[in-house]
């Protein structure tokens, strides 16, 4: 869903949707289901590297409450 929390790093690796917006659920489902989108999904995730870590994690809330 779009309330991942990372959504700016990984937002190019799949479809994002309000998790409760039916209509946005139902067009995700069906933009994937279409192959060339899923090989192109599924291409970008092979090339991925980012790890959110317990520890990154956190890091970002205190920095949060830091500022």
């Amino acid at each position: 869903t779009i309330n991942c929390g990372v959504l700016d790093r990984i937002k190019e690796l799949g479809v994002a949707v309000h998790p409760e917006s039916e209509d946005e659920i139902t067009k995700a489902i069906l933009r994937l289901a279409q192959n060339s989108m899923y090989e192109t999904y599924k291409h970008q995730l092979r090339k991925f590297t980012f790890r959110h870590t317990w520890e990154s994690i956190a890091g970002e809330f205190i920095n949060a409450f830091q500022s």
